[in-house]
């Protein structure tokens, strides 16, 4: 049975990116819509939640394995990094936690010393859900150069959180370069399955000649 991952991009119009004409909510979709294409290309079950608030119990009916929100932060325009959020330190969430964080953490431009994975029990998408829920604030958009990242390097966090899902629910991640080499070697085989019944039907052919 296929692992299932609910992604739960942020629903904020209002939030502005600095220095960017960009929000928070239409760029953590963006993200989320290539997070999809690579978690499917790693055979990962996966359903993008555009409802809002509603994306709780849409995921709870779905019976998701993994519940994402994907978002981006603010604070004081300097704060930089990195954040994930889980309702306990326990480890079945910090399976998940764990490798989405470094993952995400080897690619943002700084991460500040001591930003990582906290406990919060008061977010809904968190405290609802009945999946396993690791709430990705991928950085601060209230930095101008990352705001800049982030609108820039859509195809880089994508890949960047597939990896960290993968490793967690130990699914061998695909790259897309991997999933080019596969196609190209099927195109071959069925090239040469096709000259293979051409030859089959020039054997018939010759045979029913014979036979009349």
């Amino acid at each position: 049975m296929a692992f299932k991952v609910y992604l739960s991009p942020s629903n904020q119009p209002n939030n502005l990116y600095n220095g960017v004409d960009m929000n928070e909510r239409d760029n953590c979709r963006a993200i989320a819509e290539k997070v999809k294409v690579a978690l499917e290309r790693c055979g990962i079950e996966v359903k993008l939640g555009l409802n809002g608030s509603g994306n709780i119990s849409e995921s709870n009916a779905w019976k998701a394995d993994l519940h994402l929100p994907i978002h981006t932060n603010a604070f004081n325009q300097k704060a930089r990094g990195t954040s994930i959020m889980v309702w306990s330190t326990e480890a079945g969430n910090m399976k998940y936690a764990n490798p989405i964080f470094e993952a995400l953490k080897g690619v943002v431009l700084k991460q500040d010393s001591g930003r990582g994975i906290s406990v919060r029990t008061d977010l809904a998408e968190i405290k609802g859900t009945t999946a396993v829920a690791v709430y990705v604030e991928i950085d601060f958009h209230d930095v101008p150069e990352v705001a800049k990242w982030l609108v820039s390097e859509h195809d880089l966090i994508a890949e960047t959180i597939c990896k960290g899902v993968c490793n967690g629910a130990g699914i061998a991640y695909k790259a897309p370069d991997d999933c080019a080499a596969q196609i190209a070697a099927l195109q071959a085989e069925i090239e040469t399955l096709k000259n293979q019944v051409s030859a089959l039907q020039t054997k018939i052919a010759n045979a029913t000649a014979a036979l009349k």
